[in-house]
This record gives structure tokens, C-alpha cells and sequence, in this order.
């Protein structure tokens, strides 16, 4: 490889798109040279390969000769770079070319720092390795004139030419005149990756616990102490850390300072060698609540907060009581009614979480609105809103010394009933100052921007549909907060402050739709305020979904190489070079989809207002995207959309709301969803025809926007055909699903000629659509049955669990019951194994051999090896009831639900004095039904449904 090669190569190491907005140290290892050769394709031994990197810097990029010394050779590839170069030699320059140089300079300090009686030696470090390895040699500090160019202008790479999409590398100076050059490198490498690897670990041993205010000074001592025993930190790095002087040292803290801000609680960890997740237990924060007033008195509960998604089925065991847990949104539990009690820790050892509550001198609140809950709820800062604080009694003089420079009328001690037994209550607002000595009480310096909320469709990109808002972390509120747009610089628009209590303001409506621009505040550098934002709409993004972007499904719905197939699906349709079975058997299904023409009465008009969905507009508008994506959007969109007393009040916790809505969306053929890989892509819009008793009426599915629908209704309207926006059952309005979209039509002598109308409308718009091929009845046709499931079963013989928590299959509850792992029997059990929130292993044993099995196919399996029938169907209303608890495999599952295009209303019914929540599809010819229950094993019970 040369030189061009290696700088593309090392540059992608540390600059990728899973860095985007993260902070990057430039920490880089010489086995980390040796994994980049490889992974580039590199074939040789280790040394071959390092020492083709040494040779490729030895050499420089073209035009360049051996330099009197190294930095001489950095600073003329830094000179090519700033001559914008997109190609040299046709190798495309994708990062800055010194790139290549930088790692050189941290190499020689990453080589066994513990071998170094100081860690922050810098030259006789670098001496040595280039001697080593025959390089020329460094020069003194009185030669580094434009040394700091390279990191600064890296800097301005990755924040403003970037914009941080790949990554922010942050140039943090040193005073001390010793460390402006050397202090760079040393600063980026002295503290291991591996020992960063360990710092969740580190937090939970250490008794922190996530989202606390912790300061500088504890995060060095814990480093003091334990550094050595949980980091593997080189005792000459503990002496850095311990000099309070050493600026070196005080990056060091900084570095795991900031790890801490950003961690969230997760301590799982990987052992090298193996890349199956180790479950560790999960920390979050209880977080005290108050309900009440003065007169009435108070009550106080808690409320968990965290970053994570929680386990749907979360319990704490409190005193032999178990306690349910539930998701409220934006990071906090619905209520928790524990009694007031310092120091307090709850377990769900089957979840391994772990919540506490620290002991504390003081505690705020502020009130609950500013996080569209009910009454008071505890923050770790103060601020300048109207506040509460819970005292310990012994603070009581210090505290009212301190209430004595407020305002009258902003410092009170309350008197009520409620209040904890020596706890004092205050009511204050607007500290004039912060406390002189109890930290809580004391007002942060470090202000920062942060945007937050609203639809993000990349890197510091938002959809108008919901707009982000800037909240000043650590601001107090009298900040001047304004946005100016990059091509505009000299008129301030001056943000509108929140109806709330924290600092935080809002985008305007009318913002400038694609003009970049920067959030910033009078009088203050704030971090963050240079880097570039985006507002943007959605007009024209339907029309970039394409076909090409799915993955080719088999006969299971599993993920093939479509080049080596004969047949496969395509997010819902089937290609095959075998049409004619196809074609046969679709004959029998051709009535309920293509009724002959009559003089019965034509299609009635239905709803033709447009319902915009926020969520499928922000799918359709980033086209694709990963579960976490999804359920962060999700969670926007339902906090908007409901009051708190609904959110209180609804019986789904909002973990399962969320993963069951991307299900029900991959059954309306909206997008296809890969449960391996939590990857979500938008299928392109298409019609298909669905059963009707006069007429045709197709079925709109795929990506969508309200500009698409606009357009669309315009079409069809034009064409005399009816435009239908229905929504979906209110049982279903927490899911946010969008409304079912059908055009329709009638004519008395001749249907074809409505068929022709709807090809010319889906032509304009740019829909697929195939009006003689059935998609529902080949994606059932397609799918393979239970058999054939079970035949291409393979064990996993390598499969161990690694203290994930485990769920059985319970026939009889028909879902997946909490059960230790030693509990379960192998002889014949379905399992499914909890690695994170997002990720899931599923596992047949038979016999106490394990098999990877699909969940749905599955259950089914299980459910037929038992004879147990649970599906039911009523042939005078066209309506099939399946438990919601037991989805049908996808292909089947989407071809049930395409009939009608609603996704099935849930619904609590009693079959044979057995009452569970059922999923009710409807326009469901009796075959259609009947074949899809022999698909899965299931005999079709008929019923008479009471709807």
C-alpha cells in the first residue's frame, strides 16, 4: 500500500459515520496499524504489514523526497491537502493527508507506556522509535512553528467541513508553554483504549451512578485509587493524574469526566476473541417525586430516569414486593409509590437492572410540566426557575444564611404535613448565587448548546414536522439565544424561550426550509455554536425510495442473495421466473378481487381529508434507518401527541408500543424490517388490488408523504376516481399508525376501464402497479409451511448464553415467560435470550441440542407439536382473530393484513371461556384464511364475532 492508501485507510479509522457528534481522540496502536492493513486487504505477517506503513511514510505522498526530518515531510502533505486535491494518482483523497503523520507522532507514546518512567516524555519516546525504524528524525519545540496547523486544521475538518458527520476531534491547549506542541499527541494517546473499554465497569464499581452531577476533583480520586486495579492504568500515568499541575494529568480527568456525562448505565462489555455480548447489569437513577401543596400537604414517590430503552417487562423487587416499572417517555418511569427512604437500592435480578437512589444533603425539584408530567420532579442542578428543596435538618442554618440573600418573597420554608421526618422543604426561586458551600446548590459555569428533540434524519439535520429545540445545558434561562443563517450573517433572529422552567427555546416555525444555519448566544462562545444546522421538508423525498435499496426475502422471510435465487420477495413482491403455478392457482382468487361487472350499487366516497402521520413522513424521508432511530422518533412523536394523564393511563408499557408498531408497519408493507439487524427500509410506494364487492379498490402501501398523498388525490380525483384516507381503529392510536390510503372506483359496464384509470394515476405518480398479479395471495403462496421450517432447522452447536436474561414460550400464556436459565429444560423448550433492548437470540432446544429459529415460526412450531389450535374465524363478517401475543411469520402475516390494508384491531374476546387480547383482520376471503392457517399448523375454528 502507499502512502495515499494508508492515509484513506488509517483516516476511516478514526473518522467514520458511527462516530457522527461523538468526540475523537486520536489514540492509535501499532496492532491497531496491523488490523487496518488487513482490513484493506493487506496479506503478510504482521511485521510485513507494519513495516509497509513505515516504508509508505518513509515515501510520502507523490512529489514528496526524504526530509531532513519528519515533521518537514507532515508539513508537505498538510501543503497538498490545502490545495483541495480530489484525486491523486486516481486514488480519491477522502481525508486530510497528514492524517498518516499524526498517528506516526502518537505511535511511539501508545508503544508500553509502562515501560517509560514518565508518561508524559515525549521526545526521548519518539527518538527512539523513528531510530528504530530508520526514520528521520523529530526536531525541537523551536522548530514546531506550524506544528499546531496540522491539529488545528483537523479540527476545522471535522467540525466545519464535516460537521462533525464523521466524528469532532476537539483541540483541548495546554497553558504551560512545555506542553503547546508535545502536549497534543500525549493528550490523544495517554490514557489506552482498552482502559476507555473498562470505564462503565469502572462506574458501577466505583458506586457511581448515571445522570449525577459528580465533580472534577472525586473523578480524579476514584482514578487515584482504583485506576490501577479496574483500568490496568501504568503506574506512571496514576503519578500524572495525582499532580494536579500536570495539565496532562488534568486531561486524563477530563477525558473520563466526560466518558462519565456520556455514559448511560450499561456496563455489558465484550471478551476478546468472542463476539457475543457479555450481559452486565444496568445502572439507572430513581429520582424522588412530590405531589401536593402546602395546604393539602405533600406526598412523595419516584419515578426511575434513564437514556435506555426499558425492559418491557421491568420489576423491582422492594421489600418481598414487586414493583412494575413502565416507561413514561423522554427517559422517565410512570410512577413508582416507594416510601421515602435515603440510600435506597432496587433489583430486577431477571433483567440484571439495578436502580438507586444516592444519598444526598439536598435534593431539587422543579416542577413537573417541564417534562410533561404532573407535580415536582428532581433535577441535579439548579436553575433560576421556582424550585423546591429537600434539605437534611443539620443544613437547615446554612441553607436559611444562604436564603438571606434572596428577594422577599423567593426563599421560604415551607410547613406541612408530608414532609420526611428531619427534612426541611424550601420553596425558592432565583438564587442571586449559588451556594457557598454545598455543591448541589451551586450554579455550573460550563454552558453548552445542545439541540434537542424533533425528527433528525442525519447529522444535525431535522424534518419540519417537528421541530428540534435548543436547550443551553447549565444555562439559566437570561441567556440571548439567537439563530443566524450561514449565507446571512449579519440579520440575528432572536429564539422564543419555552413555557417552561429550564432553559430551553424554540426553532421557529417559519425557519428557512435548507438554509444552513448556526444557534449561538450574545456575549458568550458557547461549545457547539459553530457547527452547522439543517431544517428541512419532505417534498420529493417519496419519489428517491427505490426498489434496489430492499433485501431479497426466501420463502421464511430470511435475508438471501437474490443472484443465487430463482425466487424471492422484494419488500412485498414476489419475483420468480416460475409464473405459471402462480398464475393457476391465483384463478380461484380472482372473484373477490375482480368482480364481475353488475348494476350494484358503485363504491361509496369515504374520507378524502389527509391525515398527516409525522412518523411515516420521517421514514420516508430518511428512507433508511435502525430500530434506535425509529424508537427515538416514536417517542417524539407520542410524547406530542398525547396529554400525561393518557400516558399515565395506557395499559401498553411504551417499550412494547414501540416494537409493536415497527411490526404492524413491515405487515402493512410500509418498509421491511430486519429483526437480526434492527435495520428499517422504506419499500417504494405501490398499489395493489384488494377484495371488493363492486368495482376495484387498490390499496396504497409503501413509503409516503403528505405532499405524495397531495399529489396522489389530485390524480385520482382528476380521473373520477375516489381518493380514501381512513384511519386506523382507535385501539390502535398509541401505535401511530398512519391512515389506510385506497382509490376506488365503478363502472356499470365495464371495470376494466377503471383498472385503466388506476394505471394511468399510479403512472403519473410514480407508483408500481401490477394489476394482474395478486400480491396477497403470492406472498402467501410463496411462503413455505411449518414442515418446511422444521426440515431446514441446523444446529448451533457453538451456541452458549453469556448471563443474558431469558424468556420460555409459554403454550398455555402463548407468550414468553421470565425464567432462570438453570431452570429451563432443555429437552424441549423455545427460548428467547436478552442481549440488549434491541437485540434478541431465539433458540429451539430439542433433545439439549439448540437451534436458531425464527420467533414466530417458532411458537407455531411449539403451539402444533402440542395440536393446539388458537385461530378463529368468522365467514359472515370475513374476520380471522389470531392472539396478539402470537404474530403470524412475516410473508403470512403481511399477506393477511394486506386484504384489507387496516392493521388488525385489538381487541379482548372469550373463545371457549378462555379470554385474551386477539388481533381481528377483516376482508379475509374464507381460502385466503383457511391456507393461511395450514401454512402455520393451526386448524381455523369458525366462530360468531361479537364486533
Amino acid at each position: 500500500m502507499n502512502y495515499l492508501e494508508w492515509n484513506n485507510a488509517i483516516g476511516s479509522f478514526y473518522f467514520n459515520l458511527n462516530k457522527a457528534e461523538k468526540e475523537i481522540n486520536l489514540f492509535i496502536s501499532k496492532s491497531d496499524i496491523i488490523q487496518i492493513g488487513r482490513n484493506s486487504g493487506f496479506q503478510g505477517k504482521d511485521k510485513e504489514i507494519f513495516n509497509d506503513y513505515i516504508n509508505a511514510v518513509k515515501n510520502g505522498p507523490p512529489g514528496s523526497s526524504l526530509y531532513f526530518n519528519i515533521l518537514e515531510a507532515a508539513l508537505y502533505s498538510y501543503k497538498i491537502w490545502k490545495k483541495n486535491p480530489i484525486k491523486i494518482d486516481n486514488i480519491i483523497i477522502e481525508y486530510p493527508l497528514y492524517i498518516g503523520y499524526l498517528a506516526l507522532f502518537i505511535l511511539p507514546v501508545t508503544d508500553n507506556l509502562e515501560s517509560h518512567r514518565r508518561a508524559d516524555s515525549y521526545y526521548p519516546k519518539i527518538d527512539k522509535f523513528l531510530k528504530k525504524y530508520d526514520l528521520p528524525k523529530m526536531p525541537r519545540q523551536n522548530y514546531y512553528i506550524n506544528w499546531n496547523g496540522l491539529w488545528e486544521d483537523l479540527q476545522f475538518w471535522s467540525q466545519t467541513t464535516k460537521n462533525t458527520e464523521l466524528g469532532n476531534f476537539q483541540l483541548h491547549p495546554f497553558s504551560n508553554q512545555s506542553w503547546v506542541y508535545v502536549g497534543k499527541p500525549l493528550s490523544q494517546c495517554i490514557f489506552p483504549p482498552k482502559s476507555i473499554k473498562y470505564l462503565p465497569k469502572f462506574f458501577e464499581l466505583c458506586g457511581l451512578v448515571p445522570n449525577e452531577e459528580v465533580q472534577l476533583k472525586y473523578i480524579r480520586q476514584i482514578l487515584i485509587v482504583n485506576g490501577r486495579r479496574l483500568l490496568d492504568l501504568p503506574r506512571n500515568v496514576i503519578n500524572i493524574i495525582k499532580n494536579e499541575e500536570n495539565e496532562i494529568g488534568h486531561s486524563i480527568v477530563n477525558l473520563v469526566y466526560r466518558n462519565f456525562r456520556d455514559w448511560k448505565g450499561n456496563t455489558d462489555y465484550y471478551v476478546e476473541g468472542n463476539q457475543d455480548l457479555n450481559k452486565g447489569i444496568t445502572i439507572s437513577q430513581l429520582r424522588l417525586c412530590v405531589e401536593g401543596n402546602k395546604l393539602k400537604g405533600y406526598t412523595f414517590y419516584y419515578r426511575l430516569y434513564t437514556e435506555l430503552d426499558f425492559p418491557e417487562d421491568l420489576k423491582f423487587i422492594y421489600n418481598e414486593r414487586e414493583i412494575e416499572c413502565m416507561q413514561f417517555g423522554r427517559g422517565w418511569s410512570k410512577n413508582l409509590n416507594l416510601e421515602f427512604v435515603e440510600n435506597l437500592t432496587i433489583k430486577d435480578e431477571h433483567n440484571k437492572w439495578v436502580a438507586k437512589f444516592p444519598e444526598k444533603p439536598v435534593r431539587i425539584l422543579i416542577e413537573g410540566r417541564n417534562f410533561h408530567m404532573s407535580g415536582w420532579v428532581e433535577v441535579p442542578t439548579l436553575g433560576i426557575s421556582t424550585m423546591l428543596v429537600l434539605s437534611k435538618a443539620e443544613y437547615d442554618f446554612s441553607i436559611e444564611k444562604w436564603g438571606e440573600s434572596f428577594s422577599h418573597g423567593n426563599f421560604i420554608k415551607i410547613k406541612s404535613s408530608g414532609i420526611p421526618n428531619n427534612y426541611s422543604l424550601y420553596q425558592i426561586k432565583n438564587p442571586p448565587c449559588g451556594h457557598p458551600t454545598i455543591h448541589a446548590l451551586q450554579f455550573k459555569t460550563d454552558k453548552k448548546i445542545k439541540i434537542i428533540g424533533g425528527l433528525k434524519i442525519e447529522t444535525r439535520t431535522w424534518l419540519i414536522d417537528l421541530l428540534p429545540e435548543v436547550e443551553i445545558e447549565n444555562g439559566d434561562g437570561s441567556e440571548k439565544i439567537y439563530l443566524i443563517y450561514e449565507n446571512n450573517q449579519h440579520d440575528k433572529i432572536y429564539l422564543k424561550r419555552k413555557n417552561s422552567d429550564q432553559p430551553i427555546w424554540q426553532i421557529p416555525n417559519n425557519v428557512n426550509l435548507n438554509d444552513p444555519f448556526y444557534i449561538r448566544a450574545d456575549n458568550q462562545d458557547l461549545n457547539a455554536d459553530n457547527l452547522k444546522n439543517l431544517i428541512i421538508d419532505s417534498y420529493g423525498k417519496t419519489y428517491l425510495i427505490k426498489e434496489s435499496y430492499l433485501p431479497a426475502r426466501d420463502k421464511f422471510g430470511q435475508i438471501i442473495c437474490k443472484e443465487k435465487s430463482n425466487s424471492y420477495i422484494l419488500g412485498s413482491r414476489l419475483s420468480t421466473n416460475i409464473e405459471r403455478p402462480y398464475y393457476l392457482k391465483q384463478a380461484q382468487y380472482d372473484q373477490f378481487f375482480k368482480p364481475a361487472s353488475n348494476n350494484s350499487i358503485s363504491i361509496e366516497k369515504g374520507n378524502n381529508t389527509i391525515i398527516n402521520n409525522k412518523l411515516l413522513n420521517y421514514l420516508s424521508v430518511k428512507i433508511e434507518c435502525g430500530a434506535p432511530d425509529y424508537y427515538e422518533a416514536f417517542e417524539s412523536i407520542y410524547q406530542e401527541s398525547f396529554e400525561a394523564e393518557e400516558i399515565e393511563n395506557q395499559e401498553l408499557s411504551l417499550a412494547l408500543l414501540k416494537r409493536w408498531s415497527i411490526n404492524y408497519l413491515d405487515y402493512m408493507g410500509i418498509l421491511d424490517y430486519e429483526y437480526s439487524n434492527k435495520k428499517i427500509i422504506v419499500n417504494p410506494p405501490q398499489f395493489l388490488l384488494i377484495p371488493v364487492l363492486s368495482g376495484r379498490k387498490v390499496l396504497l402501501i409503501g413509503g409516503r408523504t403528505s405532499e405524495f398523498l397531495s399529489n396522489l388525490k389530485i390524480a385520482a380525483e382528476k380521473e373520477d376516481l375516489n381518493f380514501d384516507c381512513e384511519p386506523q381503529d382507535k385501539s390502535l392510536k398509541p401505535f401511530l399508525l398512519p391512515p389506510t390510503i385506497t382509490i376506488s372506483g365503478f363502472n356499470q359496464s365495464d371495470n376494466n376501464v377503471i383498472e385503466r384509470k388506476i394505471k394511468k394515476v399510479s403512472e403519473i405518480c410514480g407508483i408500481t402497479f401490477n394489476n394482474n398479479k395478486i400480491t396477497q395471495f403470492r406472498l402467501a403462496a410463496f411462503s413455505g409451511d411449518i414442515g418446511q421450517y422444521k426440515d431446514q432447522l441446523v444446529p448451533d452447536d457453538n451456541f452458549i448464553d453469556l448471563g443474558w436474561s431469558a424468556r420460555e414460550f409459554d403454550p398455555n400464556e402463548l407468550k414468553f415467560i421470565p425464567k432462570k436459565i438453570e431452570d429451563i429444560d432443555k429437552s424441549w423448550a423455545l427460548v428467547e435470550y436478552r442481549l440488549t433492548e434491541y437485540n434478541f437470540k431465539h433458540r429451539l432446544w430439542i433433545n439439549g441440542v439448540s437451534f436458531n429459529v425464527n420467533k414466530n415460526w417458532g411458537r407455531f412450531i411449539y403451539l402444533n407439536s402440542l395440536k393446539k389450535n388458537v385461530f378463529f374465524n368468522d365467514r359472515e363478517l370475513n374476520m380471522v382473530a389470531i392472539p396478539s401475543s402470537l404474530p403470524l411469520p412475516r410473508l403470512l402475516s403481511e399477506a393477511l393484513l394486506l386484504y384489507s390494508g387496516k392493521a388488525p384491531k385489538r381487541k379482548l374476546m372469550n373463545f371457549d371461556g378462555q379470554v385474551r387480547w386477539y388481533n381481528i383482520y377483516s376482508n379475509i376471503p374464507h381460502p385466503a384464511a383457511y391456507n393461511t392457517c395450514l401454512k402455520v399448523g393451526q386448524k381455523l375454528q369458525e366462530k360468531t364475532f361479537a364486533i
